[in-house]
């Protein structure tokens, strides 16, 4: 079992700041006697002002999908297309999102199917009585191969994208702090990671301004703001993130 409080401070790793962005290392901000206190590189997320959004645009997270994604089929053989695969879906994975390496592609692909559902469990796309146990379980397989740390964070961005269930977005956004407080994404992966990340909380963000701050999954940690202070409102916000049943 992971050694990790119920009340596990992230500290910036899910700390929003609506002025600037900043990532950066933190190896100081370790979790003791956790596998997580091994990572030599995680990072922080902060909101973007405007001339750090714009120069993200065109990291689109459906582009990266076009050069990494492998080929994946549904039930009945048709190729799904990446608009498919970066989208939110109930529907386990049969293989990595990304292309894996030629080495062990049995392993990678039985590893990279068994992540994918552990996610879904979490998410509470899957019934399951113990989310702390696959909230785990998804953390360790991501840590326990370089080639999965990037395909914890695309199979993370794909359940949040488009996902119409509020309380399943919230989950997410605390596995996706887990996993920066964990490790950094790979250089090829962090523009499209940091584009999609600002692009959705923005989104999110305007979302509740519009329905009085009660219908985003930020919905009682932000007040109103209109378009300007989205980028200019100086003050920040602290998220604690437990993780469900105190077992992450």
């Amino acid at each position: 079992m992971l050694a990790i409080s119920p009340t596990t401070h992230l500290g910036l790793a899910a700390e929003l700041k609506y002025s600037d962005i900043a990532l950066y290392p933190s190896s100081d901000r370790t979790l003791d006697k956790s596998f997580l206190a091994e990572s030599a590189r995680s990072f922080s997320l902060i909101s973007l002002n405007r001339e750090a959004a714009q120069n993200l645009k065109h990291f689109l997270f459906i582009e990266y999908a076009n050069k990494f994604f492998t080929i994946h089929k549904n039930n009945a053989g048709k190729k799904l297309t990446n608009e498919d695969l970066v989208a939110f879906s109930k529907e386990p994975l049969k293989k990595p999102l990304i292309k894996m390496p030629d080495k062990d592609h049995e392993t990678q692909k039985r590893e990279g199917e068994a992540m994918y559902q552990d996610l879904l469990y979490f998410m509470g796309e899957l019934p399951s009585q113990d989310l702390g146990r696959h909230a785990e379980s998804f953390l360790q397989r991501a840590h326990s191969r370089e080639v999965f740390h990037d395909e914890a964070y695309c199979e993370v961005m794909k359940q949040l994208n488009k996902n119409p269930n509020p309380g399943s977005s919230l989950l997410g956004w605390r596995m996706m702090s887990l996993l920066c407080e964990s490790y950094a994404p790979s250089q090829q992966l962090e523009p499209y990671l940091l584009c999609f990340i600002s692009d959705t909380m923005l989104d999110e963000l305007r979302k509740d301004s519009q329905l009085g701050g009660g219908g985003g999954i930020l919905s009682g940690n932000t007040r109103p703001l209109d378009n300007d202070q989205l980028y200019t409102e100086p003050k920040r916000k602290q998220y604690l993130i437990p993780l469900p049943n105190g077992k992450v």
